[in-house]
Formats: C-alpha cells, structure tokens, sequence
C-alpha cells in the first residue's frame, strides 16, 4: 500500500477531492448567479425609475430623449446579464449530469472505484 499524505493512501486522497470537486464547482456557480441576479435586479429597478421619469416630463422635454437612450442601454446591459444567468444556469445543469455520471463510475458494484481490474 503506497502511502500519501498524512497516512492516506492515495485512492483515499483521490476520492476525496473527487467527492468535493462537484461541490466547489456547483457552490462557485451558485454565487455567481446570485451576483448575476442581484445585478438583474438593479437594472430593472433603474429602468422603472427612468420610465417613470419619462413619463412625467412633458412631450418635447429635452430631458425625454437623454432617458430614451439610457433605458435603451440598461436594455442592452439586461439582455447581456440574462444570457449570462442562462449560461450559468445551464453550466449547473451540466455540471449535475458531470457529477451523477461520476458518482455512479465510483460506486459502481456497490463499492468505491468499482470491481478490481481483472
């Protein structure tokens, strides 16, 4: 038996940064959608406010123009951040798959690492 850190073995040592890999990613993704949707809810916020502006300033009002195109902006800026959830979304959906394939090659026949190589 080949002898690693502290007394592990290395298949020990293995198995542990294989079990808590996938929670490092999933954890990783986790917060970085919630910034994304703090961001989310920001913008939208501000866009209500520069609507609401809009709407009570009188028709040819110079200010009516300068919050047309800032709104026009935020709108982008919403767009680009709600891919970007998406994609963080879909890279926890991935990574679920990742780590449900993983976990059944370790456990496979009951025991970790599989059966014994013949």
């Amino acid at each position: 038996m080949n002898v690693g850190v502290d007394g592990l073995d290395p298949s020990s040592i293995q198995l542990i940064g294989t079990a808590v890999t996938p929670a490092v990613m999933v954890a990783g993704c986790g917060i970085l959608a919630t910034g994304l949707d703090n961001q989310i809810s920001r913008i939208t916020a501000r866009m209500r406010d520069m609507v609401r502006e809009w709407r009570t300033l009188p028709e040819g009002h110079a200010r009516r123009s300068l919050l047309r195109e800032e709104v026009a902006i935020m709108d982008r800026r919403h767009a680009i951040l709600a891919r970007a959830i998406g994609s963080t979304y879909a890279a926890l959906r991935l990574s679920r798959r990742a780590i449900t394939l993983e976990g059944a090659e370790l456990f496979r026949d009951g025991r970790p690492g599989g059966p014994p190589p013949p």
